[in-house]
């Protein structure tokens, strides 16, 4: 079975410098945890929100809007493709 593990942020939420590095290390040990197991299969982060764009299409008219939103409040900020362990 594959997965995707979205990655988000609320751009609302006010933190220091300290608390967004602690973020960033806790999400990146996760990553590294399922890269020791054979389970991750690739990631990224998206560009910063005031430089990202979402593509849609409805009635054959392309639309390109701003950022990596959601339904949500908050914004999509990279992804995780992960999957069951390899079979030896």
């Amino acid at each position: 079975m594959e997965f995707m593990l979205i990655l988000s942020e609320d751009p609302g939420l006010v933190a220091t410098e300290e608390q967004r590095a602690e973020a960033v290390q806790r999400v990146g040990e996760y990553a590294m945890s399922l890269v020791g197991d054979g389970t991750l299969k690739g990631g990224s982060p998206l560009r910063p929100v005031v430089e990202a764009k979402r593509v849609s299409s409805r009635d054959g008219t392309r639309r390109v809007l701003d950022g990596p939103f959601a339904e949500s409040k908050e914004v999509i900020a990279g992804y995780d493709a992960a999957g069951s362990p390899a079979r030896r």
